[in-house]
């Protein structure tokens, strides 16, 4: 079998003295990557029009069984561990608040 290779973008370890760098990436790329998870897995339309503000679960976009989604695909995606306590509707309902919540909890 052929190997496979990896993402050769960094996640974690990297200098975290920018404010606005979580886990080695840019805030502005990790937004994207949350974004497009929520519209792809969570709400199944990619070209939905997500802002970073706008209100999921208390909006009625997604349900909180969906938080402990957004718990796995933190950790595979930027290796930062969420605790179940952190998987509250204050923290996620938002594209931000889920930025805040990682940005807390980084290593």
């Amino acid at each position: 079998m052929g190997r496979v290779e990896a993402d050769a973008r960094p996640l974690f370890g990297q200098s975290l003295e920018d404010p606005g760098e979580v886990v080695g990436l840019p805030a502005e790329e990790m937004r994207e990557r949350l974004r497009d998870f929520v519209r792809t897995e969570l709400l199944r339309d990619p070209g939905y029009p997500l802002a970073a503000d706008q209100p999921l679960i208390t909006g009625g976009l997604i349900d909180s069984f969906a938080l402990a989604q957004i718990g796995v695909f933190v950790e595979d995606a930027f290796g930062v561990y969420l605790p179940d306590t952190d998987l509250t509707v204050a923290n996620m309902d938002t594209i931000d608040r889920m930025l805040a919540c990682i940005r807390k909890a980084r290593p």
